[in-house]
């Protein structure tokens, strides 16, 4: 009988040779290769975890866009950078005011909406 510790499962491992005919090898074998197999699983689990953690991160990564001509003032705020809920607010009513955005860069004429905080959102701003 054979006595093997693994560290990385904190387990003691009874064994006996492969070499010995009598009935309790096989049961010896068996038993051993229980850890085994609980590793694998183990390993397969944090692969698939890290496998759906990078496709949470990579949707996290899409980027948001917006259409001016529809969305809500707190939409405009969440989506737009430099935009807050004020400045989204000034986008709405200048649209109910003055008809729909032909361009995104027409949201420089809204009070409070420069050149700057156009071109810096120009990849999330949408106008259909």
């Amino acid at each position: 009988m054979a006595i093997a510790y693994i560290p990385a499962m904190g387990q003691l491992l009874m064994c006996t040779p492969l070499f010995d005919t009598n009935s309790s090898t096989l049961e010896t074998l068996m038993n051993a290769t229980k850890p085994l197999t609980s590793l694998f699983a183990m390993l397969c689990l944090c692969w698939a975890g890290l496998t759906f953690a990078g496709d949470a991160l990579e949707e996290s990564q899409v980027q948001a866009t917006v259409n001016i001509n529809e969305a809500s003032a707190e939409t405009l705020a969440k989506v737009l950078d430099g935009v807050g809920l004020s400045r989204a607010q000034a986008i709405v009513q200048y649209r109910n005011k003055n008809g729909r955005f032909y361009s995104a860069e027409e949201l420089s004429a809204v009070r409070g909406i420069g050149t700057t905080t156009v071109t810096k959102n120009e990849d999330k701003i949408v106008v259909k």
